[in-house]
């Protein structure tokens, strides 16, 4: 899905992220009004939760399934102003300048094109995967909060859904390498802000194993960690999938099988990166 919705303009490839980021929030937000209603989580629950997601699933593969209809993917635009004896400069407020097309590029060649992008995303969800859900749910209230995991993760998604979703404006979306690789960097800092918050973890017997570094952050400062790690996530990640698929046209121009080839790729390392970094939380 991600790799075909790198074949149409930037302002598609957010609404698709922006969905994704949307099917988070929703069943977050149904767990919030079982649990304040004080039913217990049980399995019809999670079953409401995840149906929920499914349903909006769902959704999203009509809307796919219209969009061809609707928009033209970058290719039929190069196809045209071809036709026409011109050349693309840019598309939706990306500069998409065409060169002579390449007939044979290798796997390795392709990858040092993007080789950025593909870096970035890696590390973007290896950072967020190794504390949330895992760490984060183990972060207690200082207040003695109810609900305290259950809002965590609304904010999340909501951080998530957000940072996905202002990729629509082009002077967001238009981010570069260098500042993309540098904010992935910076986002390494809430792993120490996260471990500075009220971590208990406990041992098989639910006794908490004792802690020898202070706790400096509260409940409001955990939240706001929570949010900016789910929203520069969102942010970071999309632009990736952005920079590699305005790179690659850059590069090869219409070249349709390389690029056909080149978004598949960069698909299945997004597939690759949730692995890599769910094994490490």
């Amino acid at each position: 899905m991600f790799g075909l919705a790198s074949t149409y303009p930037p302002l598609c490839l957010t609404g698709i992220n922006s969905g994704q980021g949307l099917a988070g929030v929703i069943p977050s937000i149904l767990l919030l009004f079982q649990q304040s209603a004080g039913k217990a989580v049980d399995m019809r629950g999670l079953t409401v939760y995840f149906c929920t997601t499914i349903i909006i699933f769902l959704l999203a593969l009509i809307g796919y399934a219209l969009l061809p209809g609707q928009v033209q993917s970058v290719y039929e635009v190069l196809e045209e102003d071809e036709e026409a004896g011109g050349s693309v400069e840019e598309i939706d407020g990306s500069d998409l300048s065409v060169q002579a097309p390449t007939p044979d590029i290798s796997t390795v060649e392709l990858f040092n094109v993007i080789i950025i992008p593909i870096i970035c995303v890696t590390l973007n969800y290896f950072i967020t995967l190794s504390l949330f859900p895992a760490v984060t749910s183990s972060v207690e209230s200082f207040n003695k909060a109810p609900l305290f995991v259950i809002y965590h993760f609304i904010f999340f998604n909501v951080g998530d859904w957000l940072g996905k979703s202002v990729t629509g404006f082009s002077f967001v979306a238009n981010m570069g390498e260098r500042p993309l690789l540098v904010f992935t960097l910076l986002r390494l800092l809430y792993i120490p802000a996260v471990l500075f918050c009220n971590l208990i973890l406990y041992n098989e017997d639910k006794i908490p194993y004792p802690r020898y570094d202070p706790v400096i952050f509260g409940d409001g400062v955990f939240y706001f960690i929570v949010f900016t790690l789910a929203f520069s996530n969102g942010l970071l990640t999309t632009n990736c999938f952005i920079s590699s698929s305005g790179t690659t046209i850059k590069k090869y121009g219409n070249n349709y099988k390389v690029l056909s080839v080149g978004d598949i790729r960069i698909s299945i390392w997004h597939i690759i990166r949730v692995h890599l970094g769910s094994d490490f939380m």
